[in-house]
């Protein structure tokens, strides 16, 4: 009900939500720390030995969805085809590590997958994007230590004190619930600001609403099959499915222009929207 009204707020009355734009990065931070508070070292340190299946979901997450819509190419402009090509091949979002855990997946294996992903990113994506779309984009080491450091390590120092202290129970018992309202926030704070390029290529952005749901469900199908253990199964469809929109639209937008950056920006209504769909289907009461 939350990411459906952010969503319908974002489109509708987008002034109502334009409020929360500087803010997500610091509402993510937020919610890394409640997961950092849940996350097993032990079985991180695990994780980070183990890395086939790993690398199984990286190759899903950054290969899959590009090679489809190379085989689509034909039917997309240069700008659409560009935009497409820089969506699918992005690292995985920081927001994976939440919602592995409120879907009943394994926040350490996402955590791990995630930092994989995104350390590899300003080697990785241009080099995607080039071989895919015969592009040069480049991607700022500095910024992406930056996000890592916001997202990752100030969250998981904090948590570690915290942890030492009597005030972790009543967090981790309240974290969930708040992690929720913040997401509702972020969305908030991600979609309101390109409603108006949604608004200006409505029917493109219809159709690629319709594409992008679809390359979200295979990927998603794909992951899950990977995985052994409902657990599992899910980690890796959310992990391989859910993609740092952000960076592909700051990249698209500020290289190319708002017309490459539209599919990173229905990418991201695509996948707050099936976080509807994916609770009523992998949540028990």
């Amino acid at each position: 009900m939350l990411v459906l009204v952010a969503t319908a707020i974002s489109l509708i009355f987008p002034r109502a939500g334009l409020w929360a734009s500087p803010y997500p990065i610091y509402f993510l931070m937020a919610i890394m720390f409640f997961n950092f508070l849940e996350i097993n070292l032990d079985r991180l340190k695990t994780d980070l030995k183990n890395f086939k299946k790993k690398l199984a979901i990286l190759a899903i997450t950054h290969l899959v969805s590009p090679v489809i819509i190379l085989l689509l190419k034909q039917y997309f402009s240069e700008e659409v085809f560009l935009g497409l090509i820089i969506v699918t091949v992005i690292s995985v979002g920081m927001a994976t590590v939440f919602l592995s855990n409120l879907f009943g997946g394994i926040s350490e294996k996402a955590l791990v997958i995630t930092l994989i992903s995104n350390l590899l990113a300003p080697v990785l994506v241009p080099f995607l994007v080039f071989i895919f779309a015969k592009t040069s984009i480049k991607i700022d080491f500095l910024d992406m230590g930056q996000t890592i450091l916001k997202l990752v390590l100030i969250p998981a120092a904090l948590a570690r004190l915290v942890y030492m202290t009597k005030l972790k129970e009543p967090l981790k018992k309240s974290g969930t619930s708040i992690s929720v309202i913040l997401l509702f926030f972020i969305i908030l704070g991600i979609v309101s600001p390109v409603r108006e390029s949604i608004m200006e290529n409505v029917s493109l952005s219809i159709v690629l609403l319709g594409i992008i749901s679809v390359l979200v469900v295979i990927n998603f199908i794909l992951g899950y099959l990977l995985g052994t253990g409902r657990a599992r199964k899910i980690t890796y469809a959310i992990t391989a499915s859910y993609k740092n929109t952000t960076m592909a639209s700051v990249v698209a937008y500020s290289l190319f222009g708002p017309l490459v950056a539209l599919p990173a920006i229905i990418y991201t209504v695509v996948i707050n929207l099936l976080l509807i769909p994916l609770q009523l289907l992998v949540v028990k009461k």
